[in-house]
């Protein structure tokens, strides 16, 4: 609610773009931190808002305590998908496989490779009926113009407001223990 408070007060956008950031990118970022978040004693996720009223920036953050993509994509429903097969087989790095988690359809919270009846009557992915996903949350981020950052595990993709990758990269060695 605070976030959502948040948006609706300082940011700098249409009351369209705000419901759909409000409506589709806060609470499926949210629900895939507390999918993905490890379960602990502790919080397994976390969020924080900031507006700097000086450049007119609401920074929010929303961060998990998990596996990362690349061990999410490797090792859950979606594994047997052929990209993903190919980037185990090359043993690509956090980035590609946060890449890939972009392209529609790729990933499910249930099972990414069936097609079941939606409540709606349309056939769609299992799993992308809870929010639009991951490419979901980079669509609605490019519509309203909005920066988007990951960082998971060992790797990084930021999107500037156009929906492209404006800078990526992997390391050798953990730079998050989750995603960020």
């Amino acid at each position: 609610q605070e976030l959502e408070d948040l948006i609706t007060r300082k940011a700098q956008l249409t009351d369209s773009e705000k419901e759909a950031v409000n409506c589709k990118v806060i609470p499926e970022i949210i629900n895939n931190a507390t999918e993905h978040g490890e379960n602990c004693i502790d919080q397994s996720w976390w969020t924080m808002g900031q507006y700097f009223p000086d450049l007119h920036i609401i920074s929010i953050s929303i961060a998990d305590n998990g596996i990362g993509f690349k061990e999410t994509l490797c090792t859950g429903p979606q594994s047997d998908d052929s990209l993903i097969k190919d980037l185990i087989k090359k043993d690509a790095s956090e980035t590609q496989f946060i890449e890939l988690a972009f392209k529609d359809g790729i990933s499910g919270a249930m099972d990414a490779n069936n097609w079941e009846l939606s409540h709606i009557h349309e056939y769609l992915p299992n799993g992308r009926n809870r929010g639009g996903g991951m490419s979901g949350i980079k669509d609605t981020c490019k519509q309203c113009g909005i920066k988007l950052s990951i960082f998971s595990q060992s790797g990084y993709i930021i999107y500037d407001e156009n929906g492209n990758i404006s800078s990526k990269n992997s390391f050798d060695k953990r730079i998050f223990g989750g995603t960020f």
